[in-house]
């Protein structure tokens, strides 16, 4: 539970936004001087300036994603063409395909 829905968040989590130490955090968490819970033996912090992802961070997010798997399928395809080349390559230097058996690339 790094960052939820209902704005709370980790001691890091809150440390890191707002520049106090944990140390400090902890001893505010012992005045009472903070909004906190404790879940599983962790402290969130209640941070109201923590705002859920929108909608459209959300479809951005899901259109990275895709893309992502886009690229992915045409690194898998380039590695496999590049495996091809250089099987014919290996072949051509070892003599395996004569002057006139050899393939017209162009």
């Amino acid at each position: 539970m790094e960052a939820t829905e209902n704005n709370w968040i980790s001691i890091t989590e809150y440390s890191s936004r707002s520049g106090v130490s944990i140390s400090t955090i902890r001893r505010k968490i012992k005045k009472q001087e903070i909004k906190h819970t404790s879940l599983g033996g962790k402290y969130y912090i209640y941070d109201e300036s923590f705002q859920a992802p929108t909608q459209v961070a959300k479809n951005r997010l899901f259109l990275l994603e895709e893309e992502n798997k886009h690229l992915k399928n045409k690194i898998k395809e380039q590695v496999e063409e590049i495996g091809e080349l250089r099987m014919l390559v290996t072949i051509y230097e070892s003599g395996g395909l004569s002057k006139r058996n050899s393939i017209e690339i162009f």
